[in-house]
């Protein structure tokens, strides 16, 4: 009747099932077994109950929400979350954040940010689909982007992640999303980095030591 399965992208559970002759597919949520075992019995009984006739879906309630709630109409009438995908998330933010709550100054920043981080994120990218290895590409994607002739420094990106996070534990706060943003133990490029200061008497004696010409 239900099949449990594990989300390849993003870690997470999710469930499959038919009733009423359509096909339904629903993320439990969770990475945890226990906790989607768990939710999957209570998908599975809840059909039961539909096939004998001893529930019914309410008028008005999505089918789908109904069965993954458990019968419970209460849950299955609370709002979805208005997050959704990467475009949500910005979006979202920018609408709900107080008015003067930050320096325009940071806020033309973040926007900024936003740009960067949904043209190789896609706007339309579920959030639940953003793992570690989706931000490990986003930043060797990010690091090839040129501007002014030279490619964009680990410094710049990190600030971008640095915003990805913000955000996300903001959303994460109003419960619009689950668990931690996957931005921690990321690897960035290092050959953009500035040389340590030097006096002068140093760079004098490197440039003798290492043969270069006058010009």
């Amino acid at each position: 009747m239900a099949s449990l399965e594990l989300d390849p992208s993003s870690g997470r559970y999710r469930v499959r099932f038919r009733y009423a002759g359509q096909a339904f597919k629903r993320s439990l949520r969770t990475k945890r077994q226990r906790v989607a075992n768990a939710a999957f019995g209570q998908v599975e009984q809840t059909l039961r109950l539909l096939e004998l006739g001893m529930v019914s879906v309410p008028a008005g309630v999505e089918p789908g929400r109904f069965i993954v709630s458990g019968a419970r109409l209460r849950k299955a009438l609370q709002p979805e979350s208005p997050v959704r995908t990467v475009g949500d998330l910005f979006r979202v933010y920018e609408a709900e954040l107080p008015a003067g709550a930050k320096e325009q100054r940071t806020l033309e920043g973040e926007r900024l940010h936003f740009k960067h981080l949904g043209r190789h994120l896609k706007p339309t990218t579920r959030v639940e689909t953003i793992n570690h290895a989706v931000m490990q590409r986003y930043i060797e994607r990010r690091s090839t982007d040129k501007y002014r002739g030279r490619s964009t420094g680990p410094d710049t990106i990190k600030k971008e992640v640095s915003t990805l996070r913000m955000v996300w534990n903001w959303a994460r706060a109003q419960g619009y999303l689950d668990g931690p943003p996957p931005v921690d133990r990321l690897l960035y490029s290092k050959r953009d980095e500035r040389p340590p200061f030097l006096p002068m008497a140093d760079i004098r004696r490197r440039v003798d030591q290492s043969g270069l010409s006058k010009k």
